[in-house]
Order: structure tokens, then C-alpha cells, then sequence
């Protein structure tokens, strides 16, 4: 599989653009916002396939699409984790 991404990669570049694309394809597990060298702003996703996908378990998507959805759907259903507080034994 890495190495269908390497040719990808090579084809396409390193960041996913394809702005046709509308369905939510990705297992998203954690996405952290960055630019590259040339000033593109694009998402680091972890995906939900494990390290043999992608860069270690990650891909590239550009940030800052037009729509409310974003790329892929990446704008649509965020959620992060919460952690509700508990009572100590000392309070």
C-alpha cells in the first residue's frame, strides 16, 4: 500500500487537493493544522488504517477549501475528546 501512495505522491504531489471530491473517505483519528516550505496551508490527518498507509499513518489534505464541508468532508462532524472531572479524595 505504501507503495501506491509513493506513486501517488509523485504524480500529484504531497498535499490532497481534490477539490471534486465531496465523500467523507478518511477514518480520522486526530487532524492538526500546518503550512509547507511554498506557504500552503493543509491538515495532517491520522488515519484510521494504521502506519502502512499514507506517511506513517498520515496524509496531507489542504486546508481552507471553499464550502462548509471542506475537502473530503473533513469540516463536517468534528469532534474532540472530553474528560469529565472527578472528585479527588483530598477535596
Amino acid at each position: 500500500m505504501l507503495d501506491r501512495y509513493k506513486e501517488w505522491i509523485a504524480k500529484h504531489g504531497k498535499i490532497y487537493n481534490n477539490k471534486d471530491e465531496w465523500t467523507l473517505r478518511f477514518g480520522i483519528y486526530q487532524s492538526n493544522d500546518a503550512a509547507g516550505d511554498d506557504d500552503e496551508e493543509y491538515w495532517i490527518v491520522k488515519n484510521s488504517w494504521g502506519k502502512d498507509w499514507g506517511e506513517n499513518g498520515y496524509i496531507r489534505m489542504e486546508r481552507d477549501v471553499d464550502g462548509a464541508t471542506g475537502l473530503c468532508g473533513i469540516a463536517m462532524l468534528a469532534s474532540y475528546p472530553t474528560k469529565n472531572r472527578t472528585k479527588s479524595s483530598a477535596e
